[in-house]
């Protein structure tokens, strides 16, 4: 079975939700990588930034996450 690039972007969607509920973001990549996940528009107040406010969504913590999935 081969593993398409919506179904990794789905898996960072789900990885994110399930280690924080309250996360808003925006991924507009088709990869997902720890190169890619430096690139997340994480929503801050009524705008978007790529500085990760949240200390337990790390790309080691996402990436073992998605692994689950």
């Amino acid at each position: 079975m081969t593993t398409k690039a919506y179904d990794t972007v789905d898996k960072l969607y789900q990885a994110v939700k399930n280690l924080n509920t309250n996360a808003k973001f925006v991924f507009e990549g088709k990869t997902v990588n720890e190169t890619t996940f430096g690139t997340i528009k994480w929503e801050s107040g009524d705008s978007h930034t790529t500085t990760n406010p949240y200390s337990d969504l790390t790309w080691t913590a996402v990436e073992a996450e998605m692994d689950k999935l």
